[in-house]
């Protein structure tokens, strides 16, 4: 009986020298071939930008450019102008792979040319004939390894291994399909352990010399260091080259050294590929089942629905206007915008402060259930100077954003705050819906009660700052209606509350050192647009809308009228809010379904509340006088 002795691959040492030789040997035809895949590439390149060019111009791009700015020019553009650029930019991506694809090939059939006598013209078109067949060996490749990595991925590195051969099957020994990979396998399989060492050997060297040497000498001398870095630049073209020759060589020597009579079969790669796609399939179909479940719950929706609209809000938002942010120690980044101006010889300007409030200010909270020590106001208003101490109390009354904050000692979270306020058994808070002010999540809401023998309603925020240590009531002081800049200082308010960021909050604010020993009460919100008759009134100049008067109403009725518009105008937003959300919720699409039927019931919502303010307002304003 005849024995078969498998014969082992030549030593190292030949396969450098080897390598070498036909890097030599082939040399200027790589040279010539890299340079004319470089230019085919340009003129590919410039041929598609003057293609975009007239296609844009004939297909009304230039027309929308000049007719709007920003974002919204690309619905300006018409839609066969898209149809014809993505066709172009298919086609342009099509040919640059095939162009990549014959030089790669080309490239292997020059370095496998021993005698140097295939010209880089020819090598470059026969490439061409070999697309299509690696494609098929290509996608056949990607199904088997990705089968494996879905397999508990460690099987995709033997598969890939394997199979590492299966380009050169097709390129130099015109094998297609299944066969290639087959012959691939057989050549790997016989000489697993020396070629895994001669691949490893190249590996190491490339790193040693090529990254771990130039980087540890220009550490050592940064002018060496930058001479090297220039010559490097060729040095790798070379090395690219090299590593070509080197493993063309290492395959023609396997492939010597193979016994093919030796038949091996694919089917334990095949078998595990399907099991991988199999488990991938599974766990795809459980994770729609998931997203589909939580989809119709809502959830996803709305949350999908906030991101869409608060991204599309902030695009508005002019952050030109922002000359600074402002630190602040309740864990927030206030924006300072650049807007002045001067009003009866007043220079007014945005200004940001700090100061320490008396514990009482802070009234959202039950004190018996959440007892406070120390309050921080940081306010950013819109005045000619610093907040004053006037009998003991601060005069806070100026159009701005203020946030009162306190040490969140018990680790509350948005929802827990909220729930807490709700129990307050001094005044009545309830609660409104969630959304993002900047970074900043917040809740609305909405105080009504009596604080030392005095009627008040308002409405504001709550949030919790990024680390959890403050908690934050947020107010608005609003701008007077006959205040000159009222118009702008209305979108500076949203300017600044859509731009706001979240920091971390330095330490406890009862440790800090208080700017005053009292300031005992919060100042009863009122505008600069009120003056007292001298009757017991209290006269509102509203100067436009369809609530427009010039009237004097009773104390009560005054915070009445204050507290139903600032309720009338949130509804108003609500209503524009639900509006939006409707063009693209209820399009006809059953992904939004239930959102759309949301978002009718707001909107519903919306205008009841819209009359029924509208109705308590004309009341109150036909009590005036």
């Amino acid at each position: 009986m005849e024995s078969t002795t498998e014969k082992s691959l030549p030593p190292i040492k030949e396969l450098f020298s080897q390598s070498w030789q036909a890097l030599v040997k082939n040399i200027l035809n790589l040279l010539l071939l890299n340079v004319f895949a470089f230019a085919i590439g340009f003129v590919a390149a410039v041929i598609v930008i003057l293609l975009a060019v007239v296609m844009g111009i004939s297909g009304g791009l230039m027309s929308a450019i000049q007719k709007s700015a920003g974002p919204e020019v690309l619905s300006k553009i018409p839609v066969n102008t898209w149809f014809l650029a993505g066709g172009l930019f298919l086609l342009a991506m099509i040919l640059i792979c095939v162009i990549v694809t014959a030089f790669s090939i080309g490239q292997v059939l020059v370095v496998n040319d021993k005698e140097g006598k295939l010209g880089w013209g020819q090598a470059f078109r026969k490439g061409f004939g070999y697309i299509i067949p690696l494609v098929v060996v290509g996608v056949l490749t990607g199904f088997l390894v990705w089968g494996g990595l879905f397999f508990f991925i460690i099987p995709a590195f033997f598969i890939a291994v394997f199979l590492s051969f299966a380009t050169y099957e097709v390129i130099l020994s015109d094998k297609k399909g299944v066969a290639a990979l087959r012959s691939s396998s057989q050549i790997i399989s016989q000489h697993f352990g020396e070629i895994f060492i001669r691949w490893g050997l190249f590996i190491l060297l490339y790193i040693v010399l090529l990254i771990f040497i130039p980087n540890l000498v220009g550490k050592i001398d940064e002018a060496t260091g930058i001479i090297i870095s220039f010559y490097l630049f060729f040095v790798n073209v070379l090395a690219n080259w090299f590593s070509m020759a080197y493993f063309v060589t290492l395959y023609k020597q396997a492939k010597a050294a193979t016994d093919e009579t030796k038949k091996i079969s694919l089917a334990w790669i095949t078998v595990i590929a399907v099991l991988g796609w199999l488990i991938f399939g599974l766990i795809a179909y459980f994770a729609l089942q998931s997203g589909v479940k939580a989809w119709n719950s809502g959830v996803l929706q709305k949350s999908f629905l906030q991101g869409y609209q608060q991204k599309n809000s902030i695009r508005s938002i002019n952050r030109d206007k922002i000359l600074s942010y402002a630190p602040s120690a309740c864990g927030l980044s206030i924006p300072v915008l650049k807007t002045t101006d001067i009003v009866e010889g007043k220079n007014r300007k945005w200004m940001y402060e700090e100061l320490l409030l008396d514990k009482n200010v802070f009234d959202i909270l039950d004190k018996d259930v959440f007892p406070v020590k120390q309050v921080l106001y940081a306010a950013v208003s819109y005045k000619d100077k610093p907040a004053e101490l006037v009998d003991g109390k601060y005069n806070l009354n100026y159009p701005g954003i203020r946030f009162y904050c306190v040490d969140n000692d018990k680790g509350l979270t948005l929802e827990e705050y909220k729930s807490l306020a709700l129990t307050n058994k001094n005044i009545k808070v309830t609660a409104g819906k969630d959304g993002l002010w900047g970074e900043l999540m917040t809740t609305a809401i909405n105080l009504e009660g009596n604080i030392n023998g005095k009627d008040f309603k308002e409405g504001g925020y709550i949030g919790v700052s990024k680390d959890g240590s403050k908690l934050m009531y947020i107010l608005y002081g609003f701008v007077p209606n006959d205040d000159p800049m009222s118009k702008i200082l209305d979108e500076d308010f949203i300017t600044i509350l859509r731009n706001l960021k979240l920091r971390t909050a330095p330490g406890k604010i009862k440790n800090m050192v208080a700017d005053v020993n009292s300031a005992s009460n919060k100042q009863t919100t009122s505008n600069n647009n009120t003056n007292n008759s001298g009757s017991g009134c209290v006269t509102y100049n509203i100067r436009e809308g369809e609530f427009a008067s010039n009237k004097c109403y009773m104390k009560k009725d005054y915070d009445d009228l204050m507290y139903y518009l600032q309720r009338f105008n949130s509804a108003v937003s609500s209503y524009n809010g639900a509006i939006a959300s409707m063009k693209i919720t209820c399009s006809g699409s059953e992904f939004f379904k239930n959102s759309c039927e949301e978002d009718k019931k707001e909107k519903q919502q919306a205008e009841t509340d819209i009359n029924n303010y509208r109705g308590i307002i004309n009341g109150i304003i036909a009590k005036g006088k």
